[in-house]
C-alpha cells in the first residue's frame, strides 16, 4: 500500500512538473492576435487643402516653394527695417511672412475647420486586414479631441469588424494620448485590450502653457542647452558640441540670447496676437496639451486680454467642453483603464525643454516633460539630481541611474518605463518591438516582467540599442578628443566621397 502511494505521488509530481512548464513557456509567448493601431501626434499626418483630394496642395508640412516666396515677399520690407533699426516695422514684416506661410492652417474663431482642408484617410481595405494587422489612425491634429475620438470610435468598430477582433491595441504618442484619453472617456473600453501611452501628452507640456499666457523668453542657458540638444543623435556629435562651447566662450551665444530676448520684449504683442494667437489658441489640440495649472491663466489671457472686446465664445466653450468632460476625470478614467485593458507607460528623460520658455530648465525630451509624460514622477531640473536627502528616501529600484528620477511617484510606476537620450519626435524601430513586445505578452506585464527592459532604459542612437540604464561615467578630455578625431575623419571621408 506504501509502495502504491510512493508511486502514486512520483506520478502526481511528474504531472505537475509536466504541467508547469507549458504554463512557464506560456507566460513569455504572446498572447492571442489582436489588431494594433497607431494613434501619432502632433504635426504627424499630412493637412492639405482638400480633405477629399490626395492629389490637393501640401498645406502642412509647407512646401520649400511657399517658404521661399514668402522670404522673397518679404524681403525688401525686412531689410529695410534692419537697415533703419525699425524693430516695429521689422517684428510686422517678419510676422507677415510667417502670415503668409501658416495662414492657411488656420481655423476659424470658433475653432473649426470651415474650408476644405484636412486629412486624406481612407479605411484599409477589409479583405487585407486581419487580427496581426499594424495600422495607422490619421487624423486632423487641429481639430478639437472630442471629434477626434468619435472618429477614432468609428475606426476601431470598423477594424474590429473587418477582422472579427472583439478588441484592439493602441499605441497613443504624444498629442494621441489625448485622443485616445477623449477616447475611452466618450466610449468606455469595451474594444481596448492594451495601451501603451509613448511620450504622453495627456498631462500637457509647460512649454505648453507658457506660450498660451504669452510668456516668451530666451536666455543664454536656454540656446545653448537646446543647441547640445539637437547635435545629440548627430553623427558629429562631438564637434557640434565643440562649436557650441566655442560660441559661448567667444560670447556668439550671450550675444544672439541677447538680441533675440531685446526683440522678444519689443514685439511680444505683435508676435502674439499676429502670428501665435491666430494659429495655436484655435487649434483645440492645444489647448488639451495645457497643463492643469497654467489652464486658468492661459484662459484670461486668451480670452481676456488678447481677445479682449471680441467674440470668441465658441472657442471658448469648446475648451471648456474639454476641461469638464476629459481633463476633470483624467486620473479617474485612467485608473478606470486601468482596471479593464492593459496599460502601459513609456517615458524619456534627459533633455531640456523647449528653449523659447522660462521652463527650459525642466527635465524631459525636448518637449514633453518627464514629470507629465510619466504620469506623475518626480524629476530634478535639467543636469541635476534630485537632493540628497531625497534621493536617500527613494524605495529601492525607483531612482535612476543619475539621480534625476523618482519612478515611485508615478500613477502606474511598475507599468511605467523610463528611456534616457530618447528625443520626443523620434520613436526607433527598437521602441517599436519594446511596445509591440508589451501589448503582445499574455497579461499584464510589469517593469520585472523583461530582464532585458528593467524600469530605466537607454537609447543608443548610434547603434539603435536600447539596454538597460546604468551610471555614465563623464567623458574625459582625451575620450572626446579621440571621440572628435572619428568624427573629422569620416566628415573628411564623406566630403571626399561626395
Amino acid at each position: 500500500m506504501k509502495r502504491c502511494k510512493r508511486w502514486l505521488s512520483v506520478l502526481l509530481a511528474a504531472l505537475l512538473l509536466l504541467t508547469a512548464l507549458p504554463l512557464a513557456a506560456v507566460a513569455e509567448e504572446s498572447s492571442a492576435p489582436c489588431p494594433l493601431i497607431y494613434v501619432h501626434g502632433f504635426m504627424v499626418s499630412e493637412i492639405l487643402s482638400d480633405r477629399n483630394d490626395p492629389k490637393s496642395e501640401k498645406i502642412y508640412p509647407m512646401s520649400t516653394d511657399v517658404i521661399l516666396s514668402a522670404a522673397k515677399d518679404g524681403l525688401p520690407g525686412i531689410a529695410k527695417a534692419l537697415a533703419t533699426r525699425d524693430w516695429t516695422a521689422f517684428g510686422e514684416e517678419l510676422s507677415a511672412v510667417a502670415n503668409q506661410i501658416l495662414s492657411p492652417t488656420y481655423l476659424g474663431d470658433d475653432g473649426e475647420v470651415h474650408d476644405t482642408s484636412g486629412v486624406y484617410f481612407v479605411y484599409p481595405d477589409k479583405k487585407k486586414i486581419d487580427q496581426t494587422s499594424i495600422l495607422d489612425f490619421n487624423y486632423d491634429w487641429r481639430r478639437d479631441p472630442l471629434e477626434v475620438a468619435a472618429d477614432l470610435d468609428a475606426f476601431i468598430n470598423y477594424v474590429c469588424e473587418a477582422t472579427g477582433a472583439s478588441q484592439v491595441n493602441l499605441i497613443a504618442h504624444s498629442l494621441g494620448s489625448v485622443i485616445v484619453l477623449s477616447y475611452v472617456t466618450l466610449y468606455g473600453f469595451e474594444r481596448v485590450r492594451g495601451v501603451c501611452f509613448n511620450a504622453a501628452a495627456a498631462y500637457g507640456a509647460t512649454y505648453d502653457g507658457e506660450l498660451m499666457r504669452g510668456e516668451l523668453l530666451m536666455t543664454p542657458a536656454s540656446l545653448r542647452e537646446y543647441l547640445r540638444f539637437l547635435a545629440d543623435d548627430n553623427d558629429y556629435k562631438t564637434l557640434l558640441n565643440g562649436l557650441v562651447t566655442t560660441a559661448q566662450n567667444l560670447g556668439l551665444i550671450n550675444l544672439v540670447s541677447w538680441l533675440g530676448n531685446d526683440f522678444i520684449k519689443k514685439e511680444q504683442e505683435i508676435l502674439s496676437v499676429e502670428v501665435l494667437l491666430p494659429m495655436f489658441t484655435r487649434w483645440l489640440s492645444i489647448w488639451s496639451m495645457v497643463p492643469d495649472e497654467y489652464m486658468d491663466e492661459a484662459l484670461d489671457f486668451v480670452f481676456n486680454k488678447m481677445y479682449a472686446g471680441e467674440d470668441h465664445s465658441a472657442l471658448r466653450e469648446k475648451v471648456e467642453a474639454y476641461n469638464t468632460t476629459v481633463r476633470a476625470h483624467r486620473e479617474e478614467t485612467l485608473r478606470a483603464l486601468n482596471e479593464h485593458a492593459h496599460v502601459y507607460v513609456l517615458s524619456r528623460y534627459g533633455y531640456p525643454s523647449f528653449p523659447l520658455t522660462s521652463s527650459y530648465s525642466n527635465l524631459g525630451d525636448g518637449v514633453i516633460d518627464t514629470k507629465f509624460s510619466s504620469f506623475g514622477a518626480t524629476t530634478a531640473l535639467y543636469g541635476q539630481q534630485l537632493p540628497a536627502e531625497y534621493r536617500a528616501a527613494v524605495p529601492a529600484g525607483y531612482l535612476s541611474p543619475d539621480g534625476s528620477v523618482d519612478a515611485s511617484t508615478c500613477l502606474f510606476p511598475e507599468q511605467t518605463w523610463f528611456i534616457h537620450s530618447l528625443k520626443h519626435f523620434h520613436t526607433p524601430d527598437v521602441v517599436h518591438n519594446f511596445m509591440r513586445l508589451l501589448l503582445n505578452y499574455d497579461g499584464q506585464a510589469t517593469v520585472d516582467t523583461f530582464e532585458a527592459f528593467p524600469r530605466f532604459l537607454r537609447y543608443d542612437a548610434k547603434a539603435e540599442t536600447l539596454t538597460p540604464d546604468v551610471p555614465q561615467p563623464a567623458p574625459t578630455f582625451a575620450v572626446r578628443f579621440r571621440a572628435a578625431m572619428e568624427e573629422l575623419k569620416a566628415l573628411f571621408q564623406s566630403l571626399f566621397e561626395k
